[in-house]
């Protein structure tokens, strides 16, 4: 055994492993060589041992350059009367030499008179001599080597024809007459037999028919064949072991052939192998693409194949059997990377010299739907656009693309929030779908679905991103004066300076929209002033009672927007606290008939006062109607005489409405809930309010929604606040809950408003079927060795709740080769032991909890596989620790993460053997 470096020889292809001698140098038959090929990129190594077979490459050598021979005319037939001698450096069979001799044709009978044996070169009389017929005769001696496969003709090493003698009436089959090669003519009903007959001729003589018993059947084994034994190959050997003797020399023949060794027809492709041949990207590897069809018409090893990809191949997808002609799949295809292959299959003998042929095939892979359509911004969108921005105007373009092609690539885009937005299912254009209001909502996200239109809706991947739009401000809300009228009592000997009131003012603009400035249209000759920014009305001058009672003052606020500002007018009433005056009269004169008022008595007392000398009646507190709406006061006039007389007066004072209350619901928020798919008008819950003030009544309280009803699937009664459904039905897997905002309010003409929350939940309808995430599953799994081991988990979801998409699982066809029904948690487990090379197919059903239950069933495709040796070293993933983030709305089925191991050169599975609180809620492919 030796040794030899690739560096030197032989050399190393880009795509195959070619080795060649280099010049002037030969290598000795049945030596055996040692080859170590090492893989520059990741370093595998492999060992290569190669035995090294004589091949035919050397024609005989006679012992002489020509025989001469003298005989004796009356020597008898069969006479001996010259040994041929030749030699062979080639071995084994490749070394066996026959001999003949090649003569012209001569219309004497029994021509030539001489024979040789092919065997041991021995020249013989074949009849009687007679020199006066012909003395002397003139003969090219043929010595030949490698005689091929098939029919042995031991008289002349004449081309051999082939037929079929019996058994073919029905024209089943068809047999090359040159090559001997059986053929099909139409394809075999299965369950048959047939028995066939079959002879070779060489012109002169016919063998022994030979049996060839041919039956179909469903697995292939070698054919069984049944030939006569002629003892050739003895008598070869026999011929061999005899010693060479010597003659006189004949000058040989030029231009002498020979026409039984010869490479004579190069391999032909089959009309009926395709150009074109359309390959799925998932076929998994292993599988066979196409069985070349290659005939070559020599025999031997002229006429043995062997079959090549010698272009078109750089990624190493495709091989094919060097000798069966299969092309099969090597490594996984990906359509994304490789749409094409136009592989050139190249086919050779191994005849001398070498023949060959090609034919260009193109390998077009189609596509299978592996991709998910990704945005061209992962990380989402952002976008600003005014709020006064007009219905139906473009706001951002959103693109998604997908490496699939056809429908697989065709993405339609959807809104998952309810906004005032619309998308354009084709295009992705985001537009104004409703009227805006910065105020009420100043942003809004979106979520965003782009999904491609593969034809099955569960095969269809789903790529979520969000979309951020703000809202500028618009200067389009005038200032307001909270409330709009304001009546304050001031006493006369208020001090100035005094703070007599504040209106609060609101501009929920923003920048100068929502900068306000304070301003009296009228301030009585400056009695009042208000604080530009503040608002804030204080007292500029000392008042008198006697002179003016009652002050009417305009407040405006103006904001600062640009470029038109708003302005709002808003009343400040400012009145005496003066309530009633009582006057009393004395008929006497002096200091007797002089009065002094005073209360004493009454419900009054503290929040009402009393001039002394006028009997100006005034309060000294705030009044409530809603807590006391009326009181009473003894009012006494007394005299000041010496001895003083007094006078009593009872004084009812009423205390009169003002609309200062907002409506009062029952509850300060409202819980209610609704089944899905439920009819219109259904009754779903009440509002009660009511109304401290006397003005309105319950009658005159409104009721409307104002927020949370953007897609109008309520309706509520604006008298009796009663909340019904509408014409649109409510989906539970769309919307499970809706939060509306419900406005109550009274009838004043300044209006007091109240808002309540009312939850609506929405109850589940048993309204979805399960739905597996692929209708067929396709696993190659190792083989068990165990019995109740899990093989393989194929799980599916409900889109309803609680019972309704409770799923249990079952196997409806194909567990009688041992695969166990399956448990709620959709593993299945074996019941017997399964070895490599089965096939099992099952149908696995689910089936919700709900009343009516639903169901769906899915097939499992399992191959089970031979269990890989074990490498020197075992896997090692890419990282340690792996971090992946899980939103609560990810659907079942989402990718959550992808990990990693480096380099193995055995098939690897994944399996999950912690999950921690995440229970069963994780699975992992591979």
């Amino acid at each position: 055994m030796w040794r030899c470096e690739l560096k030197r020889w032989p050399r190393l292809d880009a795509l195959a492993v070619v080795l060649t001698l280099p010049p002037r140098r030969r290598l000795h038959a049945k030596a055996t060589l040692t080859l170590e090929v090492a893989e520059e990129t990741s370093g595998l190594k492999v060992k290569v041992h190669l035995t090294l077979l004589d091949e035919n490459d050397h024609a005989p050598v006679f012992s002489r350059q020509a025989y001469h021979a003298v005989v004796n005319e009356s020597v008898p037939v069969g006479t001996t009367v010259l040994l041929l001698t030749a030699t062979d450096a080639d071995r084994g069979e490749n070394g066996y030499i026959t001999y003949s001799l090649e003569v012209e044709p001569a219309a004497e009978p029994h021509w030539p008179p001489f024979s040789v044996n092919q065997f041991s070169g021995a020249v013989l009389t074949r009849r009687r001599l007679d020199s006066r017929q012909r003395r002397e005769f003139l003969a090219d001696v043929l010595a030949s080597v490698g005689l091929g496969a098939g029919a042995l003709d031991p008289d002349r090493l004449t081309p051999l024809k082939y037929s079929i003698q019996s058994g073919n009436s029905a024209r089943l089959f068809s047999l090359q007459p040159d090559t001997g090669h059986l053929l099909l003519t139409r394809p075999l009903p299965a369950g048959h037999a047939y028995s066939l007959r079959i002879t070779a001729t060489d012109g002169d003589h016919a063998s022994d028919p030979m049996s060839l018993n041919v039956t179909t059947a469903t697995s292939v084994s070698a054919p069984s064949l049944s030939c006569q034994d002629m003892q050739v190959a003895e008598q070869l050997a026999e011929k061999l072991s005899r010693p060479r003797a010597g003659g006189r020399d004949y000058p040989q023949g030029e231009g002498l052939m020979d026409l039984f060794s010869a490479n004579r027809h190069a391999p032909r492709f089959s009309e009926d192998v395709p150009e074109k041949v359309w390959v799925p990207e998932d076929t998994p590897t292993g599988a066979s693409l196409l069985q070349l069809q290659v005939t070559d018409d020599d025999a031997g090893l002229s006429g043995q194949l062997l079959y090549s990809v010698a272009h078109g191949n750089s990624d190493g997808c495709l091989t094919v059997g060097m000798r069966s002609g299969e092309v099969t799949l090597f490594q996984p295809l990906d359509r994304e990377r490789t749409e094409r292959y136009h592989a050139n299959i190249s086919v050779y003998d191994q005849g001398s010299p070498r023949r060959s042929t090609w034919k260009l095939i193109t390998f077009i892979v189609t596509d299978v739907n592996d991709n998910t359509p990704r945005f061209l911004q992962p990380d989402g969108y952002h976008t600003h656009i005014l709020e006064n921005t007009p219905v139906g105007t473009e706001v951002v373009q959103l693109e998604a693309v997908d490496a699939d092609e056809g429908l697989n690539a065709a993405v339609l885009y959807s809104l998952l929030t309810e906004a005032p937005f619309g998308i354009n299912a084709s295009s992705g254009l985001v537009y104004v779908a409703g009227q805006l209001d910065r105020e009420t909502t100043p942003s809004y996200t979106l979520r965003v679905e782009a999904r491609d239109s593969a034809p099955e809706r569960s095969a269809q991947r789903v790529a979520v991103t969000t979309l951020e739009v703000e809202l500028g401000d618009v200067n389009d809300v005038a200032p307001v004066l909270i409330p709009p009228r304001v009546c304050v009592r001031v006493r006369e000997d208020t001090p100035v300076g005094a703070l007599i009131a504040w209106p609060d003012t609101h501009d929920p603009d923003l920048g100068p929209g929502g900068t306000l400035t304070h301003t009296l249209a009228n301030d009585y000759n400056a009695t009042f002033t208000i604080h530009t920014h503040t608002g804030a009305i204080r007292l500029n001058k000392e008042l008198d009672y006697e002179m003016q009672q009652v002050y009417n003052v305009t407040v405006r606020v103006q904001d600062g927007g640009v470029p038109v500002s708003l302005l709002t007018e808003g009343w400040l009433e400012v009145e005496a606290p003066v309530l009633s005056c009582v006057v009393a009269r004395d008929d006497d004169t002096g200091r007797d008939g002089q009065l002094l008022y005073s209360l004493r008595g009454g419900s009054g007392l503290g929040r009402f006062d009393i001039d002394e000398d006028t009997g100006l009646i005034y309060t000294t507190d705030v009044l409530d109607r809603e807590t006391q709406d009326s009181y009473w006061l003894t009012v006494y006039a007394t005299d000041m005489g010496v001895v003083p007389q007094s006078a009593v007066l009872h004084v009812y004072i009423q205390v009169e409405d003002v609309n200062d209350n907002a409506p009062l619901t029952s509850d300060p928020m409202y819980h209610a809930s609704v089944l899905e798919n439920s009819p219109k008008d259904l009754s779903i819950i009440q509002i009660y309010a009511q109304d401290p003030d006397a003005t309105p009544t319950a009658a005159q309280l409104s009721f409307r929604i104002t927020s949370g009803n953007a897609r109008n699937l309520f309706s509520i009664d604006s008298h009796t606040g009663l909340i019904t459904t509408t014409s649109k039905k409510l989906d539970r897997e769309q919307q499970d809950e809706h939060l509306l905002e419900v406005t109550v309010s009274d009838g004043a003409p300044s209006p007091q408003q109240a808002v309540v929350c009312v939850c609506v939940s929405v109850l589940d309808v048993n309204d979805n079927a399960p739905v597996f995430l692929e209708k067929v599953y396709h696993v190659r799994v190792p083989e068990r060795r165990r019995r109740q081991a899990t093989i393989y988990r194929v799980f599916a979801h409900d889109r309803d709740h609680s019972n309704n998409a409770e799923l249990t699982y079952s196997i409806t066809d194909g567990s009688r080769r041992g695969s166990s029904p399956w448990s709620p948690t959709a593993w299945c487990k074996s019941r017997k032991h399964f070895s490599a090379g089965n096939y099992d197919i099952l149908t696995i059903k689910a089936v919700d909890g709900g009343r009516p239950q639903r169901w769906t069933s899915a097939r499992l495709h399992i191959e089970w596989v031979g269990r890989p040796a074990a490498d020197s070293a075992p896997p090692v993933f890419d990282e340690r620790l792996y971090n992946f983030s899980v939103t609560e709305t990810d659907r079942v089925g989402e990718i959550v993460g992808v990990v990693s191991v480096k380099h193995s050169s055995s098939p690897l599975w994944f399996e999950i053997i912690g999950l921690g609180p995440l229970g069963g809620r994780l699975l992992v492919h591979g």
